[in-house]
C-alpha cells in the first residue's frame, strides 16, 4: 500500500506481475520454446503427457526469471491455470491426486522432469543453454515475432 502524502488516502496498488498481460508473455514464451526446438532439429513430442514446448517453455523461463528448474516450473504452471481460468465462469481448480502426500494436476513438468529431459539434449545445446537460448531469443526478435 502507498499513501499519498497531499491528501492522506490510501492507494491500493496492484503488484507489476498483475498488470501485465500474460496472455502476450506466454505466446511469446511458447514460440521461443519452438524456435530453440526448430534451431536445435529437436523431435516435438518428448513424453507422453507432455510435449517438448512444454520442457523449453519451463527451461526458457528458468533462464529467463534466473529461478531453479523447480521454481520456475511451479511458477509456470501457476501462471497457466491463471491463464487457463482466465475467461472461464466457473473456474477449474487442479484435480488432487491419491497417495500419503498431496499431489496435484498439472499444466507443465515438474522440475525433476525437465532436468531428466535436460540431460536428454545434445551437448552443445547443454554446455552453454543461456547462450543458446539468447541467441534464439534474438533472432525470433529479428524475425519480427517480439
Amino acid at each position: 500500500m502507498t499513501q499519498v502524502t497531499t491528501s492522506g488516502t490510501e492507494l491500493h496498488l496492484r503488484p507489476e506481475e498483475e498488470l501485465v498481460p500474460y496472455d502476450h508473455w506466454l505466446s511469446w514464451l511458447k514460440n521461443l520454446a519452438l524456435e530453440c526446438i526448430r534451431k536445435a532439429h529437436l523431435a516435438l513430442h518428448a513424453g507422453w503427457k507432455y510435449s517438448a514446448a512444454e520442457f523449453w517453455m519451463v527451461l526458457v523461463a528458468h533462464a529467463l526469471l534466473n529461478l531453479s528448474l523447480s521454481a520456475s516450473a511451479d511458477r509456470l504452471n501457476k501462471l497457466l491455470w491463471r491463464h487457463f481460468n482466465a475467461r472461464r465462469r466457473r473456474k477449474a481448480k487442479p484435480r488432487q491426486f491419491a497417495g500419503p502426500r498431496q499431489r496435484r494436476e498439472r499444466k507443465c513438468p515438474n522440475g525433476d522432469q525437465v532436468r531428466k529431459y535436460r540431460k536428454s539434449l545434445p551437448d552443445w545445446v547443454v554446455n552453454d543453454l543461456n547462450h543458446y537460448i539468447f541467441e534464439r531469443q534474438v533472432d525470433y526478435a529479428l524475425v519480427g515475432g517480439g
